[in-house]
């Protein structure tokens, strides 16, 4: 069970690089486009990246308390 949770853990770590990128390129695009529709995409991409954010640190505190 810990080994699938680290490769979740994993999983998910790359997401969320995939998705903060993402999250960055729209900050940069809404300063060249239509910045309303665009900080709307960026404000759903950022609250993604933080629901990611805490499902890793969700996976670290149960392989943490696995290993004991």
């Amino acid at each position: 069970m810990k080994e699938k949770l680290i490769q979740q853990r994993q999983r998910l770590q790359v997401r969320l690089v995939i998705w903060l990128v993402t999250t960055i390129s729209f900050y940069i695009i809404r300063l060249f486009v239509f910045p309303q529709i665009v900080t709307y995409v960026a404000w759903i991409s950022s609250a993604y990246c933080l629901v990611l954010f805490g499902l890793i640190l969700r996976l670290s505190w149960l392989i943490s308390k696995n290993k004991q």
